[in-house]
């Protein structure tokens, strides 16, 4: 027995469900409440973007390659040396985007073994007579 054909017209349809005018009023309200909060997070998540050091969310960080570092700065180069060497390593330390706190250690790295330990120990020296005097500021 074949089941009887039904059209998309004879089906009943179910009314809308119809809000009370009383509730009206707090519908309206707890929708401008909602858009109110969004639009306060969607501010407060821009704000954050903008104080990120690495931009957008999405955005690739860039990564320096190790041989793009200038080379070690040694105790015998001339004055117009050393110049053009701080000046590389300024630029390499900006675009690495290191912190000043890290920028120290990141020099001190790229300097030769013998002047590593004169700058240790003009380090320690000086911290030793601030130490005397007004405590050592390190």
């Amino acid at each position: 027995m074949p089941l009887p054909r039904r059209s998309i017209y004879s089906t009943r349809r179910t009314p809308a469900p119809t809000v009370p005018r009383g509730l009206m009023p707090a519908l309206r309200e707890a929708r401008e409440t909602i858009a109110a909060q969004q639009q306060a997070i969607m501010t407060l998540q821009s704000g954050l973007a903008a104080l990120s050091p690495r931009g957008p969310a999405g955005a690739p960080t860039p990564r320096v390659p190790p041989s793009a570092a200038p080379e070690k700065c040694e105790l015998q180069m001339s004055p117009a040396t050393f110049r053009s060497w701080r000046r590389s390593i300024e630029c390499w330390l900006h675009l690495c985007r290191c912190p000043p706190q890290e920028a120290v250690h990141h020099i001190r790295l790229h300097c030769v073994p013998a002047l590593q330990c004169a700058v240790d120990a003009r380090l320690a020296f000086d911290c030793l007579h601030t130490e005397r005097g007004t405590g050592c500021h390190r």
